[in-house]
């Protein structure tokens, strides 16, 4: 039997992180997108090891808090710098 992999690309999933981006939305008025969320799971907190279960992956979801999302938003921005070049800043100091 093959084993599901529970992604952000799982429809289940997706629907998970819409309802949490409406919950982080509601509670504090976090200006945040689906990618950007979806980034969090896809790109740091499962880029080495996907959940085995629905369940978990949900858990996971839905117990991610406001000062974690926070940090781990800053922690990828933080990867993603270190992977651009300068001209990617051309438009900053071209003003």
């Amino acid at each position: 039997m093959k084993q599901v992999q529970y992604n952000t690309d799982h429809p289940q999933i997706q629907l998970a992180l819409v309802l949490k981006l409406s919950q982080l939305k509601n509670d504090h008025g976090l200006q945040i997108d689906y990618d950007s969320l979806e980034k969090v799971f896809k790109n740091l907190l499962w880029r080495k090891k996907l959940p085995d279960r629905l369940s978990s992956a949900i858990n996971e979801i839905f117990s991610l808090d406001f000062s974690n999302l926070v940090i781990y938003l800053n922690r990828i921005e933080q990867l993603e710098s270190y992977q651009k070049k300068i001209d990617d800043y051309k438009d900053l100091y071209l003003r």
